[in-house]
């Protein structure tokens, strides 16, 4: 597989700006323009794959529905390998998370990776959501839907890790 990259900040600002021109309502597949494969940030050489999408709809209907938190910017990360995928450890999926929304990567909801016997999710991949107002101001939900979830912790943050459930 050779050695990865490191991720420029050119390339990251026109990712990002990409994600945003075309929001996700969750009815198409993804495509490779939402993809990157870099150097973890954590472990440079070490490939790692995001994925980050900017998701439009997800509470729009169904018991979830609040339109409040109808807006997110959804990151994927996971270790592609020669012969699988590895899960990340958090740490690295906080890096990332700082990368990109700096300080309020605090603000940032983790799905940590499926089980391998998740029929609805794909193993080996970590999600960090950072939901947005209407005016794209990075919010913390809260609410009984949220109430399972946390986001990283202020002694997570000094440690960049720990647990985010």
């Amino acid at each position: 597989m050779g050695k990865a990259k490191p991720l420029d900040d050119q390339t990251l600002r026109r990712w990002v700006a990409r994600a945003l021109a075309s929001p996700w309502h969750g009815q198409m597949p993804i495509g490779a323009e939402h993809q990157i494969l870099c150097s973890a940030l954590r472990e440079p050489g070490r490939f790692t794959r995001l994925m980050l999408t900017f998701d439009v709809g997800y509470h729009a209907s169904g018991w979830w529905k609040n339109g409040d938190y109808d807006r997110c910017w959804h990151l994927s990360v996971s270790h592609p390998t020669q012969f699988a995928v590895e899960t990340p450890d958090e740490k690295e999926v906080f890096a990332w998370a700082r990368r990109l929304w700096g300080e309020h990567a605090s603000k940032c909801w983790i799905e940590g990776a499926a089980s391998v016997f998740d029929p609805y999710r794909l193993p080996n991949i970590v999600n960090a959501r950072l939901f947005v107002d209407e005016h794209g101001e990075p919010i913390k939900p809260e609410g009984e839907v949220y109430e399972p979830l946390r986001p990283w912790s202020p002694k997570v943050l000094e440690t960049i890790g720990g647990d985010v459930r």
